[in-house]
């Protein structure tokens, strides 16, 4: 179910083994099927691998709703083992084990972007919106252990945000025009793309010589960016 195949002897012998002298339990065994080589080569998209969950966890096909709810936690940036742990603490997982006589067991979450899901979607967010990409795992870590640690949350929030981001390598490769370094303040920041009014404002700022810096922090400052922070519970 897994990974559409039928088992090789020798790796199917190893898990057997394993399982029967207690050296892992079944959600272990799920970690290394699922967080393996040869899973990640098949490119899965993201309903395809969890309706492997699914199938593989729960043993049923998943359901509109809560399929939906799955695949917007795993494009979050989350890791595979927390969604994996949602489903090996699962009524269904625990039944499937029991009719097998195996141990269920559980998954311990060590990385920081599987700590609050709000933060991990802020950071997720920032990643999209200011480096146009998808975060890296080192990088979701590195920011939501940042933000998670903090004692005013809302202020590494938007440290993480303004200068995390905006003054990285990364972005400063973009070479970006003042008109599209406007328009991507608004997507992150607000949420929004620009209205015109406010749009001219800033770009005539920073034509007469404001910095980018200047304007950067209106933005990460404002109101409107404190409601955005409030969206993930970051207050």
């Amino acid at each position: 179910l897994c990974l559409n195949r039928k088992p090789d002897e020798g790796g199917l012998n190893n898990w057997v083994n394993q399982l029967k002298s207690g050296q892992k339990t079944a959600a272990q065994v799920v970690q290394g099927f699922f967080n393996s080589t040869e899973m990640k080569n098949l490119k899965l998209s993201s309903e395809e691998w969890i309706e492997r969950c699914y199938l593989v966890m729960m043993d049923r096909a998943s359901d509109a709703g809560g399929k939906k709810n799955w695949v917007d936690k795993y494009e979050s940036g989350v890791s595979n083992n927390y969604i994996l742990k949602g489903f090996v603490e699962s009524t269904e997982f625990k039944r499937i084990c029991a009719e097998f006589g195996i141990e269920p067991g559980t998954i311990t979450l060590t990385e920081a972007r599987d700590k609050n899901l709000g933060i991990t979607k802020f950071v997720s967010r920032c990643y999209s919106e200011v480096l146009g990409r998808k975060g890296d795992a080192g990088g979701m870590n590195t920011w939501c252990g940042k933000i998670l640690n903090a004692a005013d949350k809302k202020k590494a929030a938007i440290d993480v945000a303004s200068s995390g981001f905006f003054h990285s390598k990364e972005f400063n490769n973009r070479n970006t025009t003042n008109e599209q370094y406007v328009t991507i303040l608004y997507n992150t920041f607000f949420g929004r793309a620009p209205d015109t009014g406010g749009y001219n404002n800033w770009l005539n700022k920073l034509k007469s010589g404001t910095s980018r810096d200047t304007v950067l922090m209106g933005f990460a400052n404002s109101k409107e960016f404190a409601n955005l922070m409030a969206s993930y519970g970051i207050k």
